[in-house]
């Protein structure tokens, strides 16, 4: 997964254009990848004790989420961000 993130980052920041197709192609690789570690991981009454159990890692994953909600524009990230740390996600204008 941080293979595909650091080239879709990447690509990003080179062109400088997310409408470009190749960056979006990248993008909905990321997005698949998270998904699946969300919902198949995180979100499971194992992964939710991982994250409570560690603070560090908690506060990365507030981050991520937050970050994903609101660069990215996806819906999914608030509704994990709501089953994890039973808060809603902030929003961050420009």
């Amino acid at each position: 997964m941080s293979i595909n993130y650091s080239i879709a980052e990447l690509y990003k920041l080179i062109r400088d254009n997310p409408n470009d197709s190749n960056y979006l192609q990248l993008l909905e690789e990321k997005i698949k990848l998270v998904t699946v570690m969300f919902q198949n991981v995180l979100l499971t009454d194992i992964g939710l004790l991982l994250i409570n159990s560690n603070e560090k890692f908690k506060q990365a994953v507030k981050e991520k989420l937050i970050y994903f909600y609101n660069e990215n524009h996806l819906f999914e990230p608030y509704r994990w961000y709501r089953k994890i740390f039973n808060e809603r996600i902030p929003i961050y204008k420009d």
